[in-house]
C-alpha cells in the first residue's frame, strides 16, 4: 500500500499548512538498488534443473511508511521470476523450491520537505522515503540447504511538491520505472503498482543470484528425488495424489521430519505446504486452489541423526489404513500405504495432545476393534515383559483420562453457574463421555492382560 507523501510524518509543518490552503502538485520517482539483469534471461539453471519461488515471508519494520512491501505474495514473485529468468525458474511443483525470508526497515529523509515548507511551497526541494530490505534466500533439499545466502537492497520513492506548477518537472534523481505526476494524491494507484513491481523484481533478482550458485550435480540429483516422491495412489477405492515432503523446523539446518500430503488434484505451489523449507512455510501460502485432504507425519529424525519411520493412520478412509515410509540410503524415499486388519494396541493407547472429540471418538472405535481382533493373538504370543509394559502404559493412560474427565465436568459446572440455561456445555459434556468410554475399553483390555501376566 502506498501512502501519499504529504500524509507522512508531520515534520514539515509549514508545507502541510500551505497544502491545506491551496491545491498541491508534484512528481515522484521510483528506484531500486537490485534490478533484473537482462543478460541473465538466457542463463540455464545448474544441472539443467529449474527452480520455483515456493515461499515468501516479508516483515516490514516501519511506522508511518509511505509504501509497504508486505502485500507482495509468493505467487507474484514466482510468476515474475519465471518470466524474467525462464532458464532458471518455472512454476511447476516438480521444480526445486526456493524460499525468501525478507525483513525491511524504512526511513524518511525529509530535509527537502522542511525547506519547501519554509518557502511556503513556492520552491520545491526533493525528499524521499527509503526502504532497506534484507532477503534470505534458501533452497531446501532432502539432506540440507543447497543454498543459503542473504542479499540486501534499497527501495526508494523520491518526491517533490509545492503550490506552483514547478514541481510538475521531473523530481531529480534516478528512476528505474516511469515517473508519476501527482495532484493531491492522484498518483497513489500508479505509485503503488510501480513500487510493487520494483519489490517483486528485486526479490526475483535476489533469488536468481542464489540459485545460479547451486551445485549442478546436487540440483539434478535433488530434482530427480523430488519427482519420485510425487505419486498417484488409490486409497479406499478413491484416487489421490501424494507428496512426501521433507520438513525443516525453525532454525534447523537439515530436515527433521517427513510428512505425507494427500490431494484430490495434482499438487501445485498454490496450497498451504506447512513445513517444507522451514516451519515458517505455513505463513507463505493461503489455503487455495488445491485441496489438501490429509497431512500425516510418516518419519522423524532421531537423536542420533538417523531417520525412523512412523506409522500414521488415515482417519478419513472407511477401512483402517496406515501410512509409513520405506527408507532408501537411510532416508525416507517412498510412501507405503496399507490396510490394517488387526490394529496394534500400542499405537492407540496415547491420545494426541490436541485431540478433539471427532478424533477421540475414532480412536475409541479402533481401540474396540483392537480389543476384539488383536488382543486374543497378543495374549497367546507375547512375553511377560511385553504384556507388563502394555499394562503400565494403559494404567497411566487411565489416570490421565480420569483427570481429563473430571476437568471437563468442572468446566460444565462452571458454565452452568455462570450462564444458567444459556450455557452451551455440549463440547465439554461430549469430551467427558468420550474419556469415560475410553477408560471402559482400557479396563476390559487390562483385565485380559493381567490374567495373561499372572499365567506366565
Amino acid at each position: 500500500m502506498l501512502r501519499h507523501p504529504l500524509a507522512g510524518p508531520p515534520a514539515a509543518v509549514l508545507l502541510v499548512v500551505a497544502f491545506l490552503l491551496l491545491p498541491g502538485c508534484g512528481s515522484l520517482r521510483f528506484a531500486s538498488t537490485l534490478r533484473p539483469d537482462p543478460a541473465a534471461a538466457a542463463v540455464q539453471a545448474p544441472g539443467g534443473t529449474r527452480f520455483a519461488v515456493a515461499g515468501l515471508r516479508i516483515r516490514q519494520q516501519a511506522e508511518g511508511a509511505w509504501f509497504t512491501v508486505d502485500k507482495v505474495t509468493g505467487d507474484d514473485v514466482r510468476t515474475r521470476a519465471a518470466a524474467l529468468y525462464p532458464g532458471l525458474f518455472g512454476t511447476d511443483f516438480t521444480d526445486l523450491p526456493v524460499t525468501l525470508d525478507v525483513t525491511c526497515r524504512g526511513e524518511l529523509h525529509q530535509f527537502g520537505a522542511m525547506v519547501t515548507g519554509f518557502t511556503l511551497g513556492l520552491l520545491p526541494f526533493p525528499y524521499s522515503y527509503e526502504m532497506t530490505c534484507e532477503a534470505r534466500v534458501r533452497v531446501p533439499g532432502a539432506e540440507g540447504f543447497l543454498s543459503d545466502e542473504s542479499r540486501s537492497f534499497d527501495l526508494t520513492v523520491g518526491f517533490w511538491g509545492g503550490i506552483t506548477p514547478l514541481p510538475l518537472l521531473p523530481v531529480p534523481g534516478r528512476s528505474d520505472l516511469p515517473r508519476a505526476v501527482d495532484f493531491f494524491g492522484s498518483s497513489n494507484d500508479v505509485a503503488r503498482q510501480r513500487m510493487h513491481r520494483l519489490t517483486v523484481e528485486a526479490l526475483a533478482a535476489a533469488a536468481a543470484g542464489a540459485v545460479r550458485k547451486v551445485d549442478g550435480r546436487a540440483a539434478a540429483a535433488e530434482a530427480d528425488f523430488r519427482r519420485r516422491r510425487i505419486r498417484r495412489v488409490t486409497v479406499g477405492g478413491t484416487a489421490y495424489w501424494t507428496w512426501l515432503a521433507y520438513v525443516y523446523e525453525e532454525g534447523a539446518d537439515r530436515p527433521t521430519a517427513a510428512r505425507l500430503y494427500f490431494f484430490r488434484q495434482p499438487p501445485s505451489w498454490r496450497f498451504q505446504l506447512a513445513g517444507e523449507g522451514g516451519a515458517f512455510f505455513r505463513d507463505f501460502f493461503r489455503q487455495g486452489r488445491v485441496q489438501t485432504v490429509e497431512v500425516v507425519e510418516v518419519a522423524r529424525r532421531g537423536a542420533d541423526g538417523g531417520w525412523r519411520p512412523v506409522t500414521a493412520y488415515l482417519r478419513w478412509v472407511p477401512e483402517l489404513t496406515a501410512a509409513t515410509v520405506e527408507l532408501e540410503a537411510g532416508r525416507p524415499a517412498r510412501a507405503v500405504i496399507r490396510r490394517v486388519e488387526r490394529p496394534p494396541i500400542e499405537d492407540f493407547i496415547d491420545l494426541p495432545p490436541k485431540a478433539g472429540a471427532a478424533e477421540i471418538r475414532w480412536r475409541n472405535a479402533v481401540l474396540v476393534q483392537a480389543k476384539n481382533q488383536t488382543l486374543p493373538g497378543l495374549l497367546a504370543s507375547a512375553g511377560r515383559d511385553e504384556l507388563l509394559g502394555l499394562v503400565t502404559r494403559m494404567e497411566q493412560a487411565v489416570l490421565d483420562l480420569t483427570a481429563r474427565a473430571q476437568l471437563a465436568d468442572e468446566r460444565v459446572q462452571q458454565q452452568v453457574v455462570a450462564m444458567g440455561r444459556r450455557a452451551d456445555t455440549r463440547k465439554d459434556s461430549e469430551l467427558a463421555v468420550l474419556y469415560r468410554q475410553r477408560i471402559a475399553v482400557f479396563q476390559a483390555i487390562l483385565a485380559g492382560l493381567k490374567r495373561a501376566v499372572a499365567a506366565r
